[in-house]
């Protein structure tokens, strides 16, 4: 039960609402899924600020990033790295 997990201090990362490409999207588009994937987190319990990005398809860019900062994100992470390998950034791992 994912409530449960939450409740037990699981740390699950926001990976979007339809798990679009991000760096395919423009701000709006970008703000609205990554907004639109915290809202159903916060709905199962998870917490508002704090949490966690986990980039769709490993792929994201500036904006993604400071959507990220501005929502409230701790960190956020990559599976490409491509992305991640040269960047020093918590919001690049």
């Amino acid at each position: 039960n994912i409530k449960e997990m939450i409740t037990n201090a699981t740390v699950f990362g926001n990976h979007g609402d339809k798990h679009i490409w991000l760096t395919k999207s423009h701000e709006n588009e970008q703000k609205l899924e990554i907004q639109n994937g915290l809202d159903f987190l916060c709905g199962l319990g998870y917490p508002n600020k704090d949490w966690v990005m986990s980039y769709p398809y490993g792929e994201f860019n500036k904006t993604s990033v400071e959507l990220c900062i501005k929502l409230g994100a701790i960190s956020a992470f990559s599976v490409s790295p491509t992305q991640s390998s040269n960047l020093n950034n918590y919001y690049f791992f």
